[in-house]
C-alpha cells in the first residue's frame, strides 16, 4: 500500500514510515483509539462522546 502511494506521489519518497505491533510498542494504542473515535464520529457513530470531548482535533491539509 505504501509503495503504491509513493508511486502515485500521494506521500513523498522522503517520508519515513514504520509499522509496529501493539505487543512490541504499546504507545501506539492511544493514537489508534483516538483515530477510531474520530473516524466513528465522522461516519455518524457518536458512542464515545466523552472521549471525543477530550480530543483537540487539528485538521492538516496536504
Amino acid at each position: 500500500m505504501m509503495d503504491g502511494m509513493r508511486s502515485q506521489r500521494v506521500i513523498p519518497q522522503t517520508l519515513r514510515l514504520d509499522f509496529a505491533l501493539p505487543s512490541s510498542e504499546p504507545m501506539i494504542w492511544l493514537p489508534d483509539i483516538i483515530a477510531g473515535v474520530v473516524g466513528d464520529e465522522r461516519v455518524g457513530i457518536a458512542q464515545y462522546e466523552g472521549v471525543r470531548a477530550a480530543i483537540d482535533l487539528h485538521e492538516v491539509m496536504i
